[in-house]
């Protein structure tokens, strides 16, 4: 079926100029790959948000595998992670061997808060996984200093929410890891996919670096002659993994630095047509938006909204949607129910009940085509079909 509104897999298009942009550059690139672009990049983007040292990677979930690989896990180390989230937040830990533990969701903001992630907490947590779902910054700022003190490490899954701020500063700043995506469906994209690792520790950034490119580091040997014994060395920095390649090439970089110095403008526009549905929505009690809290702001990645009806309904309001030209997406099944995850969780961990919140809200939920290209009359359109999908439930 052709649908008028498709769920598109572009998040922001490329402007035309930025083709003459790559094709003068290629005219006079010494490289492809692990050049002077991607050096360019990975300085411009720890300049706009602050951060201490930035790695470009071929993905986010090259990136997570990384942050992964440098935790080093020992056996019966936890992580924890909502379980209300895309699946690369989590299984790349199941890689590396560690057990994760699923936090619920605040029921207002979908995701995992100070209280969710607190309650989980064992001697035997590691490390805690902050997803900033849906471009919303995540209000488990509020226990950084409690898990620091602990030796917990923060890690922060900024995939979907690159220039939302928590306090006025830029998610992934507080975290001892924060992991971005480019990915094409992200409000920026390096063509098609891309990441960036933001790393704290120096020691962990200088052998994440190493890893990125087949673990490669020179021998030092024969400072006068570079090729003796061999052009490079090849070292495996942890005892849990080997090296990989998960380089970006320099047309990706080039793009993505591009796209960085329109980040704001692009957040505003998206900003403007999220605040238009809402407006829209704002007599309708039984179709919710994510709740904002005072301090936090969003990326305003997709749209997801709560319909507050019978889940035995929801069926019905997408084959509705559908019969309007509108494809509605369904995120994020909650990780526990795949059966890839079915070794990590204890049999605890799998009680629905404790993760209640989780399970009505995904019951609950559908997601509106959202990008860039669509019109206020589009969002209307859209919002609108909804609203009459709900009053035609048999």
């Amino acid at each position: 079926m052709k649908y008028r509104y498709p769920f598109a897999a572009i998040g922001h298009r490329l402007e035309p100029e930025i083709f003459d942009i790559l094709k003068e550059a290629n005219n006079s690139m010494s490289t492809y790959t692990q050049g002077i672009y991607q050096s360019k990049f990975e300085s411009d983007f720890q300049n706009k948000f602050g951060l201490k040292n930035c790695i470009a990677v071929s993905n986010a979930v090259s990136g997570i595998e990384l942050i992964a690989s440098e935790l080093d896990l020992k056996d019966g180390d936890e992580i924890i992670c909502p379980a209300h989230t895309y699946c690369a937040s989590a299984y790349p830990f199941l890689k590396v061997g560690a057990k994760i533990i699923w936090s619920d969701i605040n029921p207002k903001t979908w995701l995992s808060g100070p209280d969710d992630y607190r309650e989980k907490i064992t001697n035997k947590t590691k490390a805690i996984i902050v997803v900033h779902l849906y471009g919303l910054a995540s209000e488990a700022y509020k226990i950084y200093d409690e898990l620091k003190e602990r030796g917990i490490i923060i890690i922060e899954d900024c995939a979907q929410s690159i220039g939302s701020k928590y306090n006025g500063i830029p998610v992934g700043s507080y975290a001892d890891f924060s992991i971005f995506s480019f990915q094409s469906h992200k409000n920026i994209s390096t063509l098609g996919e891309g990441g960036m690792i933001a790393v704290t520790d120096e020691n962990s950034f200088a052998r994440m670096i190493k890893q990125r490119h087949n673990g490669h580091t020179s021998y030092n040997i024969f400072p006068d002659q570079h090729w003796k014994p061999a052009m490079s060395d090849v070292r495996k920095c942890y005892s849990s993994s080997y090296p990989s390649n998960f380089c970006m090439n320099e047309f990706q970089a080039i793009v993505g630095s591009y796209l960085l110095s329109k980040i704001d403008e692009i957040i505003s526009i998206r900003k403007k047509k999220w605040n238009y549905a809402r407006n829209l929505l704002s007599n309708q009690p039984n179709l919710l938006l994510q709740e904002i809290p005072e301090n936090s702001t969003s990326s305003y990645h997709l749209l997801p909204i709560r319909i507050n009806i019978d889940i035995s309904l929801i069926d019905e309001v997408f084959d509705k949607m559908k019969s309007f030209g509108i494809q509605c997406a369904k995120q994020y099944q909650p990780l526990y129910r795949y059966n890839l995850f079915d070794e990590s969780a204890s049999d605890e961990t799998y009680n629905k009940k404790l993760l209640k919140n989780t399970d009505l809200f995904y019951d609950q939920m559908i997601s509106l085509p959202f990008h860039e290209s669509l019109s206020i009359n589009d969002i209307e359109y859209m919002i609108n079909s909804l609203i009459k999908s709900i009053q035609a439930l048999s």
